[in-house]
């Protein structure tokens, strides 16, 4: 949020847009932007992402999904690994390090999924 200010203070102390963007570092673009939004709404909030919650694909099963969660807590699926792997990537910014990590885990989860198949296989099989 202060980068926005001060980007937008200083365009109307009568500083280019350009010279604004190279003095922040930023993109001609986002000095644009501010000062649109600044102009529009008189604010520089950021607006509301997404479609505001509860209009989703999801929508209908949320209630349950949250219960089940409740009731399993050790239950982890394949976006909650990827979710969590993006929100340690974006405060830390260890790529690398995430990435192998997560990748170790899906490796280990399919193995362990495969294994079972193969049990389950071996026990039910029809003989021809």
């Amino acid at each position: 949020m202060k980068i926005r200010q001060r980007v937008v203070d200083s365009v109307e102390e009568d500083h280019t847009h350009l010279a604004a963007a190279a003095e922040f570092r930023v993109l001609i673009k986002f000095v644009n932007d501010m000062v649109l939004l600044k102009r529009a709404t008189g604010s520089l909030e950021a607006k509301l992402q997404g479609n505001g919650g509860g209009h989703g694909k999801l929508a209908g099963v949320a209630d349950w999904t949250l219960r089940r969660i409740k009731e399993k807590r050790d239950l982890i699926a394949v976006p909650e690994l990827t979710w969590g792997a993006q929100w340690i990537n974006n405060r830390t910014f260890r790529i690398v390090e995430v990435y192998a990590v997560a990748t170790v885990m899906y490796l280990v989860a399919g193995y362990v999924i495969l294994l079972g198949l193969r049990m389950l296989e071996r026990r039910f099989r029809v003989e021809r």
